[in-house]
């Protein structure tokens, strides 16, 4: 016997099921979990993202509408969610290591991190400077790990449609990142 659709279990969790939601919590939370970790780059935080996402999603499992797909709801959710987060990181002060602070992993020498700081500064700037629907399609293919099927389905668009946009926004991302000097070493 399959496992039920997440649409499926979303309409037993609407209905007061808790094993419903925890089967959602289960199957989604590792995606989740990766989309936030790329997104803050802090474990710990990106965890406390993860449950609220779900809180929410169970707060709210009275208003998901099937027409749409369960992932491409929560993965709003999660936007929202990534975005309400960096603009509070952005407005709260940094609080500076406190002396004698052990790092867990040696740091790389100042002349590496100033190379890779450069590198990933360039590839994030090409990747805002993607159109929206390849950046998304990329995000969800390469961080997510989502087949063609799951992004179409994510992005409401058909799996051909998917594939292309992946195809060039990788075919685009290099094209800037041949352009910019030291990224593609």
């Amino acid at each position: 016997m399959s496992a039920p659709s997440d649409e499926t279990l979303m309409a037993l969790c609407a209905a007061g099921s808790d094993s419903a939601f925890a089967a959602l919590v289960e199957r989604h939370s590792p995606a989740v979990y990766r989309y936030f970790h790329v997104a803050c780059r802090d474990r710990e935080r990106a965890w406390d993202l993860v449950q609220e996402t779900f809180l929410r999603v169970h707060k709210h499992r009275a208003g998901y509408r099937p027409g749409g797909t369960f992932t491409h709801w929560l993965f709003v959710i999660a936007a929202n969610l990534a975005r309400s987060d960096r603009r509070a990181r952005l407005r709260r002060p940094t609080v500076a290591q406190p002396e004698g602070f052990d790092r867990p992993h040696p740091a790389p020498g100042p002349e590496q991190a100033a190379v890779d700081a450069e590198r990933l500064t360039r590839v994030r700037a090409a990747l805002q400077r993607l159109p929206a629907p390849q950046r998304e399609a990329l995000r969800l293919r390469l961080l997510e790990g989502l087949d063609f099927d799951a992004i179409g389905r994510a992005l409401s668009c058909p799996t051909a449609t998917a594939r292309t946009r992946v195809h060039y926004g990788l075919k685009t991302l290099r094209a800037m990142l041949d352009e910019a000097p030291g990224v593609s070493e």
